[in-house]
């Protein structure tokens, strides 16, 4: 076969373009496949950028909620507990009312602690009340009442009158318990009564103490 001048050319400039591709470096396609790869990764992270985010916001809104559910089940469950048990003492609230007065109410609390002596036998010879006035209209600011009572009796008597102040519906404490002899006017110790000196204290609901 003979080739001729023309033809010769032709497959000259196609060995030349083959050569030339052939003398290309690899790093070329590679750096293509590499920015192809990158851009392709650039694209899809700002597509689904937004649903990571939404999904990343509700689940931390699920477990906010699910916390605040949880201390929400945790309240309603102490407010069914503290109903239950206001329940339970509601009968004797009327009975605080008595221990604890809205006022002073010296009065009341004389007249208990002299049905008291007369239960026990004793004789209350005096009974003073000190820091508010005996109807409570100077009642003191800190809920507190102080006593002096002065009762003569036999011991029995007046031990029994020390057991009976720890049923009294009153509360009251004892601040000092004295004992003297009492002479019973006949000017000799001993031949007459025991003669106690109690000095109490009571108290009763102020604006300052309770809140109201």
């Amino acid at each position: 076969m003979k080739i001729t001048k023309p033809d010769y050319q032709q497959y000259r400039r196609y060995y030349q373009i083959i050569s030339e591709i052939q003398k290309r470096p690899n790093t070329h396609l590679y750096t293509t496949v590499a920015f192809t790869f990158l851009a392709v990764s650039l694209f899809a992270w700002y597509a689904i950028r937004p649903t990571l985010q939404t999904i990343l916001y509700l689940r931390r809104e699920i477990a906010d909620k699910t916390e605040v559910n949880q201390k929400m089940e945790e309240k309603i469950a102490s407010l069914i507990e503290g109903q239950s048990n206001l329940a339970q003492v509601e009968p004797n609230l009327p009975l605080l009312s008595q221990a604890i007065p809205q006022t002073p109410d010296a009065v009341s609390l004389l007249n208990q602690l002299h049905s008291l002596a007369q239960t026990s036998g004793a004789s209350l010879s005096a009974a003073r009340v000190s820091d508010v006035s005996v109807t409570g209209e100077e009642a003191s600011e800190s809920g507190e009442m102080s006593l002096i009572v002065t009762l003569a009796g036999a011991f029995e008597q007046l031990q029994a009158f020390l057991g009976g102040m720890i049923d009294m519906r009153r509360i009251v404490t004892i601040d000092s318990i004295s004992f003297t002899p009492n002479t019973g006017g006949s000017g000799q110790e001993g031949t007459g009564p025991l003669q106690l000196v109690i000095k109490l204290r009571s108290y009763y609901q102020t604006e300052g103490v309770y809140g109201q």
